[in-house]
């Protein structure tokens, strides 16, 4: 009788592993299933049976199995919609109903025979093709497709769509496009026209960064935005102050028109102020400021008619301003005082009220206006706090 020496180890040394095969000197190949070998041909002579090529044997044993080094397949034939599946022991393979069989083909579309609505459908020729797969949500369902000069494209309800473009652009449902703008080493956002595109923070409160259709920036709020207009000016809209704060202080632009400059106090530049007042009034207010403010320099244009009212005059002047504590007096002067008429225009007082705890400019135009017709006062300064602000 022939002496069998099955091995225990492969030829790089390792344990033997399940699928192994041994070729006995009876001519009989073994299989190891992984606790015992397994002999397929025992009333065959070696060699009829067996192909074998540096220790790996591929043989057909008695039962008509095909066997190669690792498997088996089976000489049976399976039913309809079976396939070969690996065996729970051993390396035969043996026919199953699997999922696959849950397919059913129509021309270039495969559906899901299961009747969840699944399906996968290919053009042949075109490039394009469609995976179909449905929510179990009732009504929603998911269609990936490959459409043919477009790109790839996710749809929901076959009408909610995204579009990952053969150029690398993303194009959301509402039209927004994120990718490649302006060519080469670019990269944006383009909102679909008419269609304002939010930035949203969060610190508790939600904070929202507005890019209008208009092209304005609108900061958190809604105020102030930021825009440029036609020339390319850049112009920061806002009915609030703006503060820009640098090493030595805050400039600050008031909503009032003022311009507040940074230091040890505060001083501002006053907006201009036009005002029209009638040729017989007295003291009319063309300018004030705050009490706190101790010292005003100012600008003063007077302009109107003198002897006809085919042309105006013009009386320009500077005016100086103190303000005491001591029961709030107020001390001014008027000087460099130049006109274009024969005698000035309008004389100029301050005072403080006490109304309005503020302190007030005055003008009261002169004889040598012409009677019935106004004069227009502009008046521009510099304000400046008491020193013990």
């Amino acid at each position: 009788m022939a002496e069998l020496n099955f091995p225990t180890v492969d030829n790089q040394g390792n344990p033997i592993q399940a699928g192994a095969q041994y070729t006995g000197s009876n001519g009989v190949t073994y299989i190891y299933d992984g606790v015992k070998w397994d002999g397929y041909s025992p009333e065959t002579l070696a060699g009829s049976n067996s192909l074998v090529n540096s220790g790996n044997t591929v043989q057909v044993d008695v039962s008509g199995n095909f066997v190669l080094p690792n498997y088996t397949f089976p000489v049976t034939t399976g039913t309809d919609g079976q396939t070969l599946v690996w065996p729970s022991s051993g390396t035969l393979l043996e026919w199953a109903t699997g999922n696959t069989g849950q397919w059913s083909f129509n021309g270039d579309t495969a559906y899901n025979a299961t009747g969840n609505g699944l399906y996968i459908q290919t053009n042949q020729g075109s490039g394009d093709g469609s995976i179909y797969l449905p929510y179990e949500n009732e009504g929603a369902n998911l269609n990936i497709r490959n459409d043919s000069g477009a790109g790839i494209e996710l749809s929901i309800n076959g009408a909610t769509n995204w579009t990952f473009g053969e150029n690398g652009d993303l194009t959301f449902p509402n039209g927004t496009v994120l990718g490649t703008l302006e060519g080469p080493g670019t990269t944006g956002l383009l909102a679909p026209l008419d269609t304002e595109f939010l930035i949203e923070t969060s610190n508790g409160d939600s904070n929202a960064w507005s890019f209008r259709p208009d092209g304005r920036l609108a900061l958190p709020g809604g105020e102030p935005t930021i825009y440029s207009s036609d020339n390319a000016d850049i112009t920061l809209s806002t009915p609030n102050d703006i503060t820009l704060n640098n090493t030595n202080g805050a400039w600050i632009f008031g909503g009032d028109g003022r311009l507040e400059l940074p230091g040890d106090l505060p001083a501002y530049h006053t907006p201009v102020k036009r005002t029209s007042v009638n040729s017989t009034a007295t003291n009319a207010v063309v300018f004030e400021y705050p009490l706190d403010h101790h010292t005003a320099k100012l600008i003063l244009q007077v302009e109107g008619y003198e002897t006809d009212n085919s042309n105006w005059e013009t009386q320009s002047c500077e005016m100086i301003i103190a303000k005491s504590f001591k029961n709030n007096k107020v001390a001014a002067s008027v000087y460099g005082l130049v006109h274009t008429s024969d005698a000035p225009l309008a004389t100029f007082d301050a005072q403080y009220n006490a109304i309005t705890n503020t302190i007030q400019v005055t003008c009261t135009p002169t004889a040598t206006v012409l009677l019935g017709y106004p004069v227009y006062v502009v008046a521009y300064g510099t304000t400046v706090y008491t020193s013990d602000y």
